[in-house]
């Protein structure tokens, strides 16, 4: 047998066992579907709308933000508190709703606190 002869028997059936492989791994992988999650919607029990400042070690001020710090009911009715919620944009901001009410959307990696415009009107900046 020639040399060809010898490398096309040895390493040709490696080759196609790992393109073979390669393309079951790809089928694999792009029929796994990402599972959609629920939207979670919980009822808002208190807000406070609050100053935060951060300081330097020398005590010099050097951002001032404000932020919300608010109570709600979970599904299974235990209170839970979320600190530091700012209307940052694109995935975690306020809105005006119907009802006060924070809606987590895990799909979309979104976090929205929906307050009544009585509500937002009603809010005072505390010290924090």
């Amino acid at each position: 047998m020639k040399n060809n002869q010898k490398f096309y028997m040895i390493f040709m059936p490696i080759i196609a066992v790992v393109v073979i492989g390669i393309c079951i791994l790809g089928m694999v992988a792009c029929s796994d579907v990402p599972e959609e999650r629920p939207i979670e919607r919980y009822d808002v029990i208190s807000t406070h709308l609050y100053q935060h400042v951060d300081t330097s070690s020398f005590g010099k001020v050097v951002d001032v933000e404000i932020k919300y710090y608010f109570s709600y009911l979970d599904a299974d009715g235990h209170l839970k508190h979320v600190d530091e919620f700012e209307h940052s944009g694109r995935y975690e901001y306020v809105e005006i709703g119907e009802k006060n009410e924070y809606v987590v959307d895990m799909n979309n990696n979104t976090k929205v606190l929906y307050l009544t415009k009585e509500t937002l009107e009603n809010l005072s900046v505390i010290q924090h």
